[in-house]
């Protein structure tokens, strides 16, 4: 979580000064470094979060080996024996009813993904604002107007 909390600080910092450059009417491409090292960030981040769950599960499962080897007997409710934590918190999570009708299990993987998920959508929203907006003192191109050159 600690990982988490440094992401939500560094992308925290680098909204607050892509706002704050808004707020003072300065170029827009200049918010194009700092949506785009946004985005970055977020991408990183949500590879680590990969990477520390595909270790976690890679515990897990050695867990559940040695669990297996115990021959614990099975709950009155049909379940695993609460000695066997992994099963048992697999087991409870899968009959979890739904909340607000999204079925599954939300675990801290998945909603750590949405948050990187939308911290990079915010990255890129400023990296092409920056990219397509104006300043607001500079005028509307004009489009020159060719006249025809009729009969000489």
């Amino acid at each position: 979580m600690k990982t988490f909390h440094f992401f939500l600080l560094s992308a925290g910092l680098l909204a607050g000064g892509i706002t704050t450059l808004l707020k003072n009417d300065v170029v827009p491409s200049c918010v194009v470094p700092l949506g785009a090292l946004l985005t970055i960030l977020s991408l990183i981040f949500w590879k680590l979060d990969r990477r520390n769950r595909a270790l976690v599960r890679n515990g897990e499962d050695a867990i559940k080996f040695l669990d297996r080897t115990r021959n614990l007997p099975t709950e009155a409710d049909g379940g695993p024996n609460v000695l066997m934590i992994i099963e048992r918190d697999d087991y409870k999570t899968g009959r979890a009813k739904p909340f607000l009708g999204i079925s599954g299990h939300f675990g801290y993987s998945r909603l750590l993904g949405y948050f990187f998920a939308l911290f990079a959508a915010l990255g890129l929203f400023f990296l092409v604002y920056g990219l397509s907006a104006r300043r607001p003192d500079q005028p509307q191109s004009t489009t020159a107007v060719v006249k025809p050159l009729v009969g000489k």
